[in-house]
C-alpha cells in the first residue's frame, strides 16, 4: 500500500484529551500533509470500554481511520521483530507501542508522532523527507529538528536543508515499515548508552539507534521545521534501585571512554 500512515500512541493519562476533535485536528493538521490513513494506538488504560468508546467516536467523526489496542497486537509485533516479553520486562510501555506501530498492516511509510509533540509552526516537513529518502537508500529515518541548532551540531554533513547523521528519537520519525518490522533490535552500540534509561533496559529508541549505528543507516533532519515536546520529561520514569544506580554510573564512564573513538557505534556525536 502506498502513501503514509500517521500513527499516534495514547494511554491512561492522555487518551481522553488526545481523542477530542480539536486536539486530533491540530495534531494531524499541523503537518500540512494528506495522510493515507490516521491511526491511534491505545496502550495501558484502566477502562478499556471507555477508551474503545472514545476512539469509536473519533472514527465516526472522520478524525481518524482506525484504532488498535497495543496489547492485542504485541505478540505478533514481538514475533516479527525477534524480541521476547522479557526484553520489555522493566519498561514495557516505552517500547511496545512503537513495535506495534511499525508492524501493524498499513502503508509502507509511517509517521510516528508523540501525543505531546507539536510543531513550532505548521508546515509540510514530510514531502521533502520522502523525496530525499527515495533518492538516498542510506537514509533510514527522517524527522523535523527538535532544538534550534542541535541537528547541525550533531550532523556528519549539511546537505541543502537537511542535517545528515546518526541518532534516533521515538518522539517523531518518518520511516519504512519494511525496515523496522524486522529482527533488528538486538544490536549493541555503546553510543546508545547515552539514552536516559539505558541502565534500566534498552528501549525502542535505544535499540533503533544501535541498529542504525551498527549497520551504517542514517537519519535526515529537515531544518525548516522544529517540534516542541510539551510533556514532562521523565514523568513516567521508574524508580531505580542500587543495582541500576551502579549500572548508570558504569555506563556513564564507559560512554565517556567511547567518545574517544571515531566509530559511530562508539561515539555518539561527531
Amino acid at each position: 500500500m502506498s502513501g503514509v500512515d500517521f500513527v499516534v500512541n495514547c494511554y491512561e493519562r492522555t487518551y481522553r484529551g488526545l481523542l477530542q476533535p480539536e486536539r486530533l485536528e491540530g495534531l494531524i493538521g499541523q503537518h500540512r500533509f494528506r495522510f493515507t490513513s490516521r491511526t491511534v494506538l491505545i496502550n495501558n488504560v484502566d477502562d478499556r470500554k471507555d477508551a474503545q468508546r472514545v476512539a469509536k467516536g473519533a472514527i465516526e467523526a472522520g478524525l481518524i481511520d482506525r484504532a488498535f489496542f497495543v496489547g492485542d497486537n504485541l505478540a505478533s509485533a514481538l514475533a516479527a521483530t525477534g524480541l521476547k516479553p522479557r526484553h520489555l520486562r522493566r519498561l514495557p510501555h516505552f517500547t511496545d507501542c512503537c513495535l506495534v506501530a511499525v508492524t501493524i498492516a498499513g502503508p509502507e511509510m509511517l509517521v510516528y508522532w508523540d501525543a505531546d509533540a507539536m510543531l513550532e509552526e505548521p508546515r509540510d516537513w514530510i514531502s521533502p523527507c520522502l523525496a530525499l529518502m527515495a533518492e538516498r537508500t542510506d537514509i533510514a529515518v527522517a524527522n523535523p529538528e527538535s532544538w534550534h541548532g542541535l541537528a547541525e551540531r550533531e550532523a556528519l554533513s549539511i546537505e541543502g536543508r537537511f542535517a545528515i547523521g546518526y541518532g534516533f528519537s521515538d518522539v517523531a520519525f518518518l520511516a519504512r515499515r519494511s525496515e523496522l518490522a524486522r529482527p533488528i533490535y538486538r544490536y549493541l552500540a555503546p553510543a546508545s548508552w547515552r539514552h536516559p534509561l539505558a541502565h534500566v533496559e534498552a528501549m525502542f529508541e535505544q535499540r533503533v539507534d544501535s541498529y542504525m549505528r551498527r549497520t551504517g543507516r542514517l537519519r535526515a533532519t529537515w531544518l525548516d521545521a522544529i517540534y516542541l515536546h510539551e510533556g514532562d520529561a521523565g514523568i513516567n520514569y521508574p524508580d531505580i534501585g542500587l543495582r541500576e544506580r551502579a549500572r548508570r554510573k558504569a555506563f556513564r564512564k564507559l560512554f565517556a571512554l567511547a567518545q574517544l573513538s571515531s566509530h559511530p557505534a562508539l561515539r555518539a556525536f561527531p
